[in-house]
């Protein structure tokens, strides 16, 4: 916890949540360890669909499940399998 004139450590976790709610498409793609034969658009897709399953619990909301990214993560490295 940290507190100086024009924030608090809570009021920078509910910005930076509030930044991540509304960027549109995958946040951390730099950062990303995924396979290096899978195509950019399949990382990408993966990634979009990890933080849309973040941004469901942040509003409470199941549009996008854990068990749809499991699957999407499965069928993506079946289709680039060396």
């Amino acid at each position: 916890k940290w507190r100086h004139n024009s924030m608090t450590s809570k009021e920078a976790k509910k910005a930076i949540q509030e930044i991540f709610l509304n960027v549109k498409g995958p946040s951390h793609l730099y950062m990303e360890q995924l396979p290096p034969l899978w195509p950019d658009a399949a990382i990408r897709d993966i990634i979009e669909l990890r933080d849309n399953v973040k941004k469901d619990q942040f509003k409470n909301r199941n549009d996008h499940t854990i068990e749809q990214l499991i699957e999407a993560v499965r069928d993506t490295n079946v289709e680039y399998r060396t």
